[in-house]
């Protein structure tokens, strides 16, 4: 339940491309997640398996150095939401879409089929491009099919694809245009795009047109097969994703006047201006401010599908730059939980090392194991040593209340995300200086900044869940009045807003 974005070089601000998606969910265990770093191995010789499906790949003799964003092992195997390797390949998935019931008729879903959990880490343990990944995807969904319908996004140094899988056997690979971009939803989006478009642009199952065609199914636009409305049925689009891809689509372009209707919107389209990164954060604490659809703003609205979830529990945009070492040319922008209280911050793919708390470690198979479980089987047990656990506390209290709680929590991580995106290419400078003379040097450095840029988070995460929970603590309903002192009346007293003390510190250092 994913929303995806992507920007093309010659539309974003710094000339990088960018592909970026949410990770939402209502399962507990998936807030546990960590970072991970696999470095480069010979003599493979392995499996990757999902203990839910039948799912079995054999990997490879050799896999790449590659950092995964994954949660802790369940019942579903390690999942990840994203990857940078060594070659410069990024790669984000898991935007889970729906298929209609009469092409799956047709061509049901394979029970040994790929699925979501495992699809990052095959494509950036194995893959060194991302036409490379469209070559992976074309062999899997050949020998074992697919198990879920999903949509995938890659991008290297040269360019960027969009995947969709559409069916047990169904799938559709696109290379994006770079003077356009894209905010979507959890529903197909290749319409027919792909007209005029040469084999080397546009790649596809064997069977993808023939399917529908030859069983009266097809949905066409303009004498062109529509597979997004062909696979997805048609008129089986919902607002739960229509509204989102509206107000994303308005958010990059505030001149369109088109009001809103529950219709499919074009995958690709040119912003007003050029995106920066800043940007892009931005679009995932979009509530859809200024309209009807804003619960904030309008009441009986609670239940309109936002941009910004609370049930978010990691937000990643891959930027990849052209200019540098592949080994070193993708920056992980990673926010931890739900981005309108918390904060992007930037993972060079070189780093191999995470702060305690962050990083995956061996006792958290042990946590999983012996906390109580919840109605899916699924650990629930709190730990507040676990970085992503802290992050998710904040939050979830700061969220309760959006008008008296949000503004000084969002006021402080936007400086944070602001300076940053200031000061990291300064940063990736001095890696790269370093890289040149010694690698070793390079990634030493890179660590030690990473793992001070984690903990300085984490502890202003602590510290401002805590002022909060006083502040809360402070005007609780008994307190919110007071004693007139000449009418000897009650009188209700209207708080100021939470503002953190980080808040008033760095209004004191500008």
């Amino acid at each position: 339940m994913c929303t995806g974005v992507y920007v093309g070089k010659k539309v974003s601000a710094n000339g990088h491309t960018i592909i970026a998606r949410s990770a939402d969910t209502w399962r507990q265990r998936d807030n546990m997640m960590t970072f991970c770093s696999y470095p480069r191995k010979n003599n493979v010789n392995k499996y990757i398996v999902t203990p839910e499906t039948k799912f079995r790949y054999k990997l490879p003799k050799t896999t790449y150095r590659c950092n995964l964003l994954p949660v802790i092992p369940s019942a579903r195997g390690e999942m990840s939401d994203g990857a940078a390797n060594e070659y410069g390949l990024a790669v984000t998935s898991t935007i889970t879409a729906a298929t209609t019931k009469k092409i799956l008729a047709l061509d049901p879903w394979t029970d040994n089929g790929i699925c979501e959990p495992v699809v990052n880490n095959i494509l950036g343990l194995t893959c060194k491009t991302a036409r490379e990944c469209v070559d992976v995807i074309e062999k899997i969904m050949k020998t074992h099919g697919s198990n879920n319908a999903e949509i995938i996004l890659a991008a290297d140094q040269e360019e960027a694809w969009i995947i969709e899988l559409y069916s047990g056997h169904q799938w559709a690979a696109m290379k994006m245009p770079e003077d356009k971009m894209s905010v979507f939803a959890n529903c197909f989006k290749i319409q027919t795009e792909y007209d005029g478009l040469s084999e080397d642009e546009f790649r596809h199952s064997k069977d993808l047109f023939t399917l529908p065609e030859s069983n009266n199914l097809g949905v066409y636009k303009n004498g062109k097969l529509n597979l997004a409305e062909t696979y997805e049925g048609k008129g089986e689009i919902s607002e739960y994703d229509t509204v989102r891809e509206y107000f994303g689509w308005k958010f990059f372009c505030p001149s369109v006047k088109d009001s809103y209707k529950v219709r499919k919107y074009d995958l690709f389209f040119k912003p007003d201006k050029k995106v920066k990164l800043k940007d892009v954060f931005d679009v995932y604490r979009h509530r859809y401010e200024g309209s009807k659809f804003c619960p904030e703003e309008n009441e009986g609205v609670e239940k309109t599908r936002m941009i910004a979830t609370e049930v978010t529990y990691c937000i990643q945009a891959l930027e990849v730059i052209d200019n540098l070492p592949p080994e070193m040319a993708i920056v992980m922008w990673t926010c931890i939980s739900n981005a309108e209280h918390s904060v992007f911050l930037p993972y060079l793919n070189l780093v191999n090392d995470y702060a305690k708390g962050f990083k995956y470690e061996k006792r958290f198979d042990t946590l999983t194991k012996q906390s109580p479980k919840d109605a899916e089987g699924m650990p629930v047990k709190y730990d507040e040593n676990i970085a992503a656990l802290c992050f998710k506390r904040l939050c979830a209290v700061a969220q309760d209340d959006r008008m008296l709680y949000s503004h000084g929590i969002r006021d402080h991580w936007s400086n944070v995300e602001k300076n940053q995106i200031a000061n990291y290419p300064k940063i990736i400078d001095k890696t790269y200086k370093l890289y040149k003379k010694d690698k070793k040097s390079a990634i030493k450095f890179i660590n030690e900044y990473t793992i001070d840029m984690q903990k300085n988070a984490l502890a202003e995460a602590k510290s401002m869940f805590e002022e909060l929970v006083w502040y809360i603590s402070t005007h609780i309903e008994t307190l919110k009045y007071m004693r007139d002192s000449e009418t000897h009346k009650l009188r209700r007293k209207d708080p100021l807003p939470f503002k953190p003390t980080l808040c008033y510190k760095e209004k004191y250092l500008n």
